[in-house]
C-alpha cells in the first residue's frame, strides 16, 4: 500500500496540467475500460497519461486486487463537472458499482488536472485504506 501511495504522489508530480480540456466529465459520459477488460483499471479518456505509465498503473492496481481483493478504478481526466471529484467519485460508485461483489470492497482514485484536485475513495473502508488515507486535496497543495 506504501508503494501505490509513493507511485501515486510521484504521478501526480510529474503529470502535465492539460490547459484546455473540453470535455466536462461525469459518471455518465466517462468510458471505464474495466467493464470490457478487466485489467485495464484505468480511464484516461483525454490521454493526459503516458500509455507507459497507463500499463503502469494497470499493473499497480492489479497487484492491489490480487492482493487485497480491492477492485480499483482510476480515472483520469481534465475537469468534471462543477469541478466536484467528490461527487463525481459517488456517481461512480453509484453507477458502476465498484467492488468486488460479496466482498463489496472498491477504490476510486479520481484525478482532475485541469481542476487541480484529486480524491480518492473506498466502499466499505478496508483496514488497508483506513480514513486518514481517502482524501480530497488541492493539487498541487495551494498556499
Amino acid at each position: 500500500m506504501k508503494r501505490l501511495a509513493i507511485f501515486l504522489s510521484l504521478m501526480f508530480a510529474l503529470l502535465p496540467l492539460q490547459l484546455n480540456a473540453e470535455t466536462e466529465w461525469t459518471a455518465d459520459n466517462i468510458p471505464i475500460p474495466y467493464l470490457s477488460d478487466n485489467t485495464k483499471y484505468l480511464s484516461n479518456p483525454e490521454g493526459i497519461i503516458s500509455q507507459g505509465a497507463a500499463d503502469t498503473i494497470n499493473a499497480v492496481l492489479r497487484q492491489l486486487e490480487d492482493s487485497t481483493g480491492v477492485q480499483a478504478v482510476m480515472v483520469v481526466v481534465g475537469h468534471v463537472r462543477d469541478g466536484d471529484v467528490q461527487g463525481f467519485c459517488n456517481d461512480l460508485f453509484a453507477k458502476y458499482g465498484i467492488g468486488l461483489k460479496g466482498a463489496s470492497t472498491g477504490l476510486v482514485i479520481t484525478l482532475a488536472t485541469e481542476d487541480r484536485k484529486y480524491f480518492i475513495d473506498s466502499r466499505p473502508r478496508p483496514r488497508s485504506l483506513p480514513d486518514r488515507r481517502t482524501m480530497r486535496r488541492n493539487w498541487p497543495p495551494r498556499d
